[in-house]
C-alpha cells in the first residue's frame, strides 16, 4: 500500500509522491512522469490514457498521511519493501522476514530487533555536531599555522635585512677606505710625474744649449782662414769655458715610489646561532611565533616585546675603534714609502 506498484520504491513527498489517476489507480510521481507525453498521461495498470499531464493529477493524501505513521520503517537492504525485524550477532546483520531463513540454525545468535530512526537521527545529528566541531577545530588549527608561518617569514626576513645591512656597511667602508688609498697614490704619481717634467725641462735647455755651441764652432771653423789667430785664441777659450758649463749637470731629485702594503683584514663574518628564545605562558609557543595576545611581563625590559633574539646573530665585522691595537683592527691597510731610490741621474 505504501509502495509504488511499478518501482517498488516507498512513497514519500518528493520524487515519489502518490499521484491518483481519473482511472483511481495510484503510482508514484516519476513512474507517472515516464509514462506520460504530450501532455497524455498513460495508466500503466489498465492503459488507460487520460488528456491530463502529471502536474495537474492530484495527490493521494489517504496514502500521503498514513505515511507518517510508518515512519520507523528501516528496510532491508535485500529487500527494500521488508523491514527489519532481527539482528544476528554472530554475523552483524540486521535481517528483515525472508533474510532470517538464511541465519536459521546453530552458529547464528539471532535475536528481535525494531530499528528507531529518532535514535538513528539523533546519533547521526550528533556525530554531524562532533564533524561541525572538529572542522572547527581543524579550521582553527589552520589559521595559527598561516599565523605562524606569516610571523615566521617575517622573523628571517628581518634577519635578512640585518645581514644584508650589515654587509653592505662594510663593503660601503671597503669602498671608502680603497678610494682613499688609491687617490693617495695618484696624488704621489701626479707629484713625481711633475719632478720629472721639470727634469725634462732642464735637460732639453741643456741640449739646446749644446747645440748652440756646436753650430757655432762648426761657424768659426768655415772662417778659421780669415781669422787671426788672437780671434782663435779667444774663441777657442770662450768655447772651452762654454762646453764646461754645458758639461755640468746638476744632481736630479731622487724619484719616490709609494707602495701598498696589504695589511687589510676582515677578523669576523658574523654566524647564525639558535636563538634562545622564550616561550608564551600562554599558549606555550615562542614568543616570535605567539599569536595569542597574552600581556608579557612588565618587569622584563624587551626591546621588542615580539622579537626575543640572541644577539649572536647578528654578523661580528671587527671596525676600527678605541682599546683596539693596529693588528686587531677590521681595517688596516695603508700605503707606505718604499726606501729605495731611483739611482737614475740625468
Amino acid at each position: 500500500m505504501f509502495d509504488c506498484g511499478i518501482c517498488l520504491f516507498r512513497y514519500n513527498s518528493k520524487s515519489k509522491l502518490p499521484l491518483s489517476l481519473p482511472c483511481g489507480h495510484v503510482f508514484c510521481k516519476s513512474c507517472v512522469v515516464s509514462c506520460s507525453s504530450s501532455g497524455m498521461t498513460c495508466c500503466p495498470f489498465d492503459k488507460q490514457t487520460h488528456s491530463v499531464s502529471p502536474r495537474h493529477l492530484p495527490t493521494c493524501y489517504a496514502i500521503l498521511t498514513n505515511l507518517t505513521s510508518s515512519s520507523n520503517f528501516v528496510p532491508c537492504s535485500r529487500h527494500p519493501r521488508k523491514k527489519v525485524k532481527f539482528v544476528c550477532y554472530s554475523h552483524e546483520s540486521y535481517l528483515c522476514s525472508d533474510c532470517v531463513l538464511e541465519h536459521a540454525g546453530p552458529g547464528h545468535l539471532i535475536d528481535s530487533f525494531t530499528p528507531d530512526l529518532s535514535k538513528m537521527r539523533a546519533q547521526l545529528e550528533q556525530l554531524g555536531e562532533s564533524a561541525q566541531l572538529t572542522l572547527s577545530k581543524i579550521s582553527e588549527e589552520g589559521s595559527k599555522h598561516k599565523s605562524k608561518e606569516r610571523s615566521l617569514k617575517n622573523f628571517y626576513e628581518r634577519e635578512v635585512v640585518k645581514v644584508t645591512s650589515r654587509f653592505e656597511s662594510c663593503a660601503r667602508m671597503l669602498e671608502a677606505k680603497k678610494k682613499e688609498l688609491v687617490e693617495t697614490l695618484k696624488k704621489q704619481l701626479n707629484e713625481q710625474q711633475l719632478l720629472l717634467q721639470v727634469e725634462q725641462m732642464k735637460v732639453q735647455k741643456k741640449l739646446e744649449a749644446a747645440q748652440k755651441w756646436s753650430n757655432q764652432v762648426q761657424e768659426f771653423l768655415g772662417k778659421l782662414k780669415e781669422t787671426s789667430y788672437e780671434a782663435f785664441s779667444q774663441f777657442v777659450n770662450n768655447k772651452q769655458f762654454e762646453l764646461k758649463k754645458i758639461q755640468e749637470f746638476y744632481p736630479s731629485k731622487e724619484l719616490k715610489f709609494y707602495t701598498y702594503s696589504d695589511t687589510l683584514k676582515i677578523a669576523d663574518f658574523g654566524y647564525i646561532s639558535l636563538s634562545r628564545t622564550k616561550r608564551c605562558s600562554g599558549c606555550q609557543e615562542p614568543s616570535e611565533v605567539c599569536q595569542c595576545g597574552v600581556k608579557k611581563d612588565s618587569k622584563k625590559n624587551f626591546k621588542n616585546p615580539e622579537l626575543s633574539v640572541s644577539q649572536k646573530v647578528l654578523p661580528k665585522v671587527a671596525t676600527p675603534g678605541k682599546g683596539t691595537s693596529r693588528k686587531k683592527r677590521g681595517f688596516s691597510a695603508r700605503v707606505r714609502l718604499n726606501t729605495s731610490k731611483c739611482n737614475k741621474s740625468f
